[in-house]
């Protein structure tokens, strides 16, 4: 990997490099030491056991071939009496190599192995330049012509990159993933794209087109300068109190001591770290968290028995009844009600005597933010005249943090450095928010404190990406752009905005670009 080069080597690289050197360091020296840069062995046991068809040809088309055990161990003799530091054992088929390159420049350390004729590069490179006119041939053709012209390139070198006989093995519906993509080939497919188009094209290319064929129509609109369509979704609402929803009190419990709002804000702005470790009780004073955020609003809890007010409670990561490994005789009745995400709203609107619409939400991370658009959806719609709307999240086990340290998907130290150079993973935690909601125009009548108004939202799902839990960029756009829609309000009427932010290499760089694009 450090001398020969290995796609998503670099760490492997590093240390070899290191280890290459000391042997040259130790041979000057006069004492002994041999460095082999190993090629791939036929034999799929150990280090390349894991490697997969797709990795295989990745690294085969390059001329690299198996070395059987028999010649591994002849080229060990070999090297042990070369009386050389360093070594590469490899098979290299020089012609596959030579075609592998296809047209781009030999790497220095192969030119003396590789040898291409004038007339051919020559030749390459004028298909290049004619490729890098796209745009201008793209021009010229009928639009459904011009998806067909670059679904074609798209497919032509996704067959190069999975070894395919040729572009009609592509199946332009299928997604990358379903195709045998991964996230090293997705970098190169992108690579040769965009020395094919002449376009600048972002590293997470397949994640916000997912398949050939949506990927063509996204480098036509591009390459051509069509803007983003309309985005369907609900009208402009009318800025008319009756329609406005606002923000009438609320209340949390999170880390670091925050027990109030105010004391969420004080933590925010002195920029403290709330972060601490795992829990070593739950001896929380349940009967202060019942009914708080009501009654900063000035309202008595009891007065609400029997009125329409909603529930709208985002729930996620609900272990606790995993925790229950014998019923006691008699209580079998209880595990369900004292477990189930479902019951959380109903529990509170049960306790309290709400009979407005009780609906428990669990979209993952974004479970909060949904209750809140379906509580402001529910007071629009005359469903419910006061709303209650947050989330909590309770973790009674480490099991996701040992699941997401296993992927590397969690931050080292815990914390989530969200859009940051040193972003590393996520980082996980524990706590409740409720807010309080009223139709504008009823604040207002009630004397009830505005301390904010909900001017629009919007929801989606990508529809379509290389993953279940991979991000997709141009739904993000689409549902922000709704949101805007809904609240009848465009990009430069913004001045703050608060994202998501995974704090991941993936899931960074597709926020960020939904949010430049957007914003």
């Amino acid at each position: 990997a450090a001398a020969f080069g290995g796609p998503g080597q670099a760490a492997y690289a590093a240390a070899n490099t290191f280890l290459d050197t000391l042997a040259h360091h130790r041979h000057t020296h006069g004492q002994p030491a041999l460095s082999l840069g190993w090629g791939l062995w036929e034999d799929r046991s150990n280090m390349t056991g894991n490697l997969t068809d797709t990795d295989l040809h990745r690294i085969t088309r390059h001329g690299v071939s198996g070395l059987s055990a028999a010649e591994g161990l002849a080229l060990f003799d070999a090297a042990c009496t070369s009386g050389e530091a360093h070594l590469l054992p490899i098979r290299l088929d020089v012609g596959t190599l030579g075609r592998s390159l296809d047209g781009e420049p030999v790497p220095a350390l192969l030119r003396g192995l590789v040898r291409r004729p004038a007339r051919r590069a020559a030749a390459r490179e004028g298909a290049r330049r004619q490729d890098r006119s796209l745009a201008a041939r793209l021009g010229e053709l009928e639009p459904a012509e011009r998806v067909e012209v670059v679904l074609g390139l798209v497919r032509e070198h996704t067959a190069a990159i999975l070894g395919y006989a040729g572009a009609d093995g592509v199946e332009a519906e299928l997604t990358f993933r379903e195709l045998g993509f991964d996230s090293l080939t997705g970098i190169e497919l992108r690579n040769r794209l965009a020395s094919a188009t002449g376009m600048r094209l972002p590293a997470t290319l397949v994640f916000d087109h997912p398949s050939p064929v949506e990927l063509a129509r996204h480098i036509v609109t591009e390459a051509v300068g069509d803007e983003p369509g309309p985005v369907a979704g609900p009208a402009r609402q009318a800025d008319q109190d009756g329609d406005a929803v606002a923000v009438v009190a609320m209340a949390c419990r999170y880390p670091g001591g925050v027990h109030t709002p105010e004391d969420l804000w004080r933590l925010v702005h002195s920029g403290a770290d709330a972060i601490s470790g795992f829990p070593d009780d739950r001896g929380w004073d349940t009967e202060a968290l019942s009914w708080e955020a009501v009654e900063r609003a000035g309202i008595d809890p009891r007065a609400l028995r029997g009125s329409r007010t909603g529930v709208f409670a985002g729930v996620m990561y609900h272990d606790y009844g995993t925790q229950v490994t014998e019923v006691p005789e008699g209580l079998e009745a209880f595990v369900g009600t004292g477990s189930s995400g479902s019951i959380a709203s109903g529990r509170v609107a049960y306790h309290l005597g709400l009979e407005g619409p009780a609906i428990t939400v669990d979209t993952a991370c974004s479970s909060s933010l949904v209750a809140l658009h379906l509580a402001v959806q529910s007071l629009r719609n005359g469903e419910c005249s006061l709303a209650l709307a947050g989330g909590v999240t309770v973790m009674t086990t480490p099991g996701t943090f040992i699941g997401f340290s296993r992927q590397r998907g969690l931050a080292r130290d815990g914390r989530c450095k969200a859009f940051a150079d040193s972003a590393d993973g996520t980082g996980w935690g524990e706590g409740a928010g409720v807010l309080l909601l009223e139709r504008l125009s009823d604040a207002r009548r009630n004397g009830h404190p505005v301390l904010a108004v909900v001017r629009g939202s919007a929801v989606n799902q990508d529809g379509a990406s290389n993953g279940l839990t991979a991000p997709n960029g141009p739904a993000q756009q689409r549902v922000i752009r709704q949101a805007l829609s809904s609240a009848g309000l465009t990009g430069a009427d913004v001045d703050a905005v608060e994202a998501h932010g995974t704090g991941t290499s993936l899931g960074d760089p597709i926020e960020a670009q939904a949010l430049l694009a957007t914003y």
